[in-house]
């Protein structure tokens, strides 16, 4: 209730909210104040969801930075690791040599590329 003044009967207090401008007024405050809460937890919703979005972008994008660095560190590290045993890199991307002896062997004991190496294919794979 709105009102805080005691009526002696519903009829008087039906009668009250009829015809009473300070009751009107009130019931449109009390209306426009119950709009401004709603409004007010729809903007906080609204920015709560947009922070969430936003740390869930710069997740993804920090974590994509990570995966080409990490790319990135592979590729020098294999580089300098060819260099370093006078293989050239170009050769590392097209697999194994046919004409290597232990690639020959490897195939005739029933290796293929992409395999693993081991009894049950668990071993290295490149």
């Amino acid at each position: 209730l709105l009102c805080r003044r005691k009526f002696a009967s519903a009829e008087m207090l039906a009668k009250h909210e009829e015809q009473s401008d300070m009751h009107r007024q009130k019931v449109e405050e009390a209306r426009k104040a119950q709009i401004s809460e709603i409004k007010q937890d729809v903007q906080k919703a609204a920015i709560s969801q947009e922070k969430k979005v936003d740390k869930m972008l710069r997740r993804q994008d920090y974590s994509q930075q990570a995966r080409d660095e990490r790319e990135n560190q592979k590729a020098l590290r294999e580089a300098e690791e060819a260099a370093r045993l006078g293989i050239d890199p170009r050769r590392l991307k097209d697999g194994p040599d046919d004409k290597n002896k232990g690639t020959q062997m490897m195939r005739a004991m029933g290796w293929t590329d992409g395999q693993g190496l081991g009894s049950t294919g668990q071993g290295i794979m490149s």
